[in-house]
């Protein structure tokens, strides 16, 4: 089977999913059985990465704040973005880091 094969049959059995989830409402599991793959290829075929059914938020900047925060606290502990970090010293930082934030958020006015 060549890759041109695999990519055209890929791209019906996820437009097959999309409809039997849409149009018929079967659930993942009868979806895979109707197709004859795995219930996390299904899944993935029905993911959708964009921001159509995602939680809406206040404000971008929000959306955001959880990320900036663990990205600030990794990035002062570990002092660089390196993905080879231990996952030890990834969960000390942390527990300084809510410590500090904890600690902030007791403060008097």
């Amino acid at each position: 089977m060549s890759v041109g094969d695999r990519v055209h049959e890929r791209r019906r059995a996820a437009a097959l999913a999309r409809h039997y989830r849409d149009e018929e409402g079967l659930s993942i599991g009868e979806i895979a059985r109707r197709l004859g793959r795995a219930d996390a290829t299904v899944k993935a075929y029905l993911y959708d990465p964009s921001d159509d059914n995602k939680r809406p938020t206040d404000s971008p900047a929000r959306a955001n704040a959880g990320f900036s925060a663990t990205r600030a606290a990794y990035d002062a502990c570990v002092g660089t973005r390196s993905p080879l970090a231990s996952a030890r010293r990834w969960r000390v930082c942390w527990a300084r880091f809510e410590a500090q934030r904890a600690s902030a958020s007791r403060a008097p006015d």
